[in-house]
């Protein structure tokens, strides 16, 4: 039966199926990043230009560190790691600009309020 009322009005019994639909889809999303050979990739290539760009040797990042691609330029200030990132990845590893298609709940995934 689909309740069309107030959601927020129910109890938690009668979330049951709403909640079992979102938990699938999150743990779809979840799945799909953890399995999906190009994402790590990508995340991969992103380590090694951020060890080169810090004559680093990490062996990982933090995801909050990958709102920096955009704010990190070069000296000309002309283009950021991401438009790099974007260039190497074109260039040089096309088959991975489509990684996207690997994670298919994603997109639903982020919508769902916790």
């Amino acid at each position: 039966m689909n309740y069309n009322g107030n959601k927020d009005m129910l109890g938690k019994c009668e979330q049951v199926n709403e909640l079992r639909c979102s938990l699938d889809t999150i743990n779809g999303a979840v799945r799909e990043v953890k399995e999906s050979a190009k994402l790590r990739q990508v995340m991969q290539t992103i380590l090694t230009l951020g060890n080169a760009l810090n004559q680093g040797t990490t062996q990982g990042f933090k995801l909050d560190s990958l709102l920096k691609l955009s704010d990190t330029r070069a000296r000309s200030n002309k283009m950021t790691l991401m438009h790099y990132l974007c260039k190497i990845l074109a260039e040089k590893l096309s088959e991975l600009l489509d990684f996207d298609k690997d994670l298919g709940h994603l997109e639903a995934a982020s919508k769902i309020q916790l």
